[in-house]
């Protein structure tokens, strides 16, 4: 019995071990600029994506809601993709125009801002 234990150990930590050399190796493909951005950007997407289900939480309540501009300025400066997916997810403000074609129109902004931000880094 513990034999088997021994080998299920040694081989979740040969797994585990395989997963942070890929972690490091990922790592290491970026400048600690990228993984600035990296972070935030993700950061900020998780953040626009969870205000997208609190605000349809207190919809659903008849409680105090976020205000529109919110989702906005937070799209603005770059959580459109959590808008977005928070939008789909949640089912919430989809039958808004200036939300289902502001927030797409945002994502795009985003995605030509990050890429123009990335190509500074790389020529750095």
């Amino acid at each position: 019995m513990q034999h088997g234990t021994t080998n299920t150990s040694q081989t979740y930590w040969l797994l585990l071990r395989r997963e942070i050399i890929v972690i490091e190796s990922v790592l290491g493909f970026y400048t600690i600029k990228e993984l600035y951005l990296l972070l935030y950007l993700f950061i900020i997407n998780l953040f626009a994506f969870s205000i997208m289900g609190i605000d349809k939480y207190k919809a659903k309540k008849s409680k105090w809601r976020i205000r529109e501009k919110t989702f906005f300025i937070i799209s603005i400066i770059g959580g459109a993709l959590g808008s977005l997916l928070g939008m789909v997810v949640f089912r919430h403000k989809t039958q808004h125009k200036s939300f289902y074609i502001g927030i797409p129109l945002l994502y795009l902004l985003n995605q030509i801002i990050i890429w123009l931000i990335v190509v500074r880094i790389i020529r750095q």
